[in-house]
């Protein structure tokens, strides 16, 4: 599994589309999102899988990278291509 920081996450987002998967509460998801992001808390991840395409990478992120490494390890095993932010929001400047 690839990973990479919030703030290579940023840069990649700048260059190119990208699927970018927040795991984060709503509250904190609607603070500060990259534009475009799917929002799915990591505790609803594992009822809400309909809402992914396993033929899409999903950057995945949050506030500090446990949830994340948690969510993606979990979708990896279901067949997904992610890559882990190994940080997160709390690391973010722009």
């Amino acid at each position: 599994m690839e990973k990479i920081t919030i703030a290579q996450l940023g840069a990649l987002q700048d260059e190119k589309e990208i699927a970018i998967l927040d795991v984060r509460d709503r509250e904190d998801f609607a603070l500060r999102h990259f534009a475009g992001s799917l929002n799915i808390p990591e505790s609803e991840l594992a009822d809400s899988l309909d809402q992914l395409d396993v033929n899409t990478v999903y950057h995945v992120v949050c506030t500090k990278g446990i949830r994340a490494q948690k969510a993606s390890i979990f979708l990896n095993e279901q067949g997904y291509q992610v890559v882990q932010v190994v940080d997160g929001w709390s690391s973010y400047e722009p």
